[in-house]
């Protein structure tokens, strides 16, 4: 059974896809011009650090937009899943 998206959605979605292919696109110039003066360790650090700050905030905040009901916030099983993926490709030497 397939649910009808409404089109004010689907106009969102498209938009939301647009903005993201222009932050993906436009993040090869900045890495361009951050490579001359930050070290590749460094940029990449100040990246996941920055990352993880929003998503902190992200998470907090919409923590108490959620019934908790039915809805699991963390699923330890996918949470280590995911988590312990990152490493195949280095234990594959």
């Amino acid at each position: 059974m397939t649910k009808k998206i409404s089109k004010s959605k689907r106009n969102l979605g498209r938009i939301l896809l647009l903005i993201t292919a222009l932050a993906w696109g436009s993040s090869v110039i900045v890495q361009k011009h951050v490579s001359a003066i930050l070290p590749p360790f460094a940029f990449v650090g100040f990246r996941f650090l920055t990352s993880f700050i929003f998503l902190t905030v992200y998470f907090f905040f919409n923590r108490f937009n959620h019934k908790t009901d039915n809805l699991k916030i963390f699923d330890l099983k996918a949470l280590m899943g995911g988590g312990n993926l990152w490493c195949l490709p280095l234990l594959s030497n």
